[in-house]
């Protein structure tokens, strides 16, 4: 997040989770300078969701918490450790 942005600025990112693989899939953000929560299909991907393959909507909400730059990182477990950075996160429908 820039550091112009307000102290207590929040971002918000939606789109689409592509799981190759179903099963329980833990998702966290590894932030500094700020917290942030990853929500799948409308639950909490930290404490772990089940999921099927296919797509599903993805929402990772960011909330600075210092006056200065802050960034944040997705980890999730094994669909992403296949994947280069960006692939698996597609933009919600119709915004191609």
């Amino acid at each position: 997040m820039h550091p112009a942005a307000a102290p207590q600025a929040e971002a918000v990112w939606t789109g689409l989770l592509s799981v190759t693989e179903g099963g329980e899939h833990v998702l966290r953000a590894d932030t500094e300078g700020g917290e942030a929560s990853v929500t799948v299909n409308g639950q909490d991907a930290s404490r772990g969701v089940a999921l099927t393959s296919g797509c599903h909507p993805l929402t990772i909400r960011f909330r600075r918490r210092r006056p200065r730059a802050a960034a944040t990182a997705l980890e999730s477990g094994h669909v992403c450790r296949r994947a280069r950075p960006g692939v698996g996160v597609l933009p919600p429908a119709g915004s191609r």
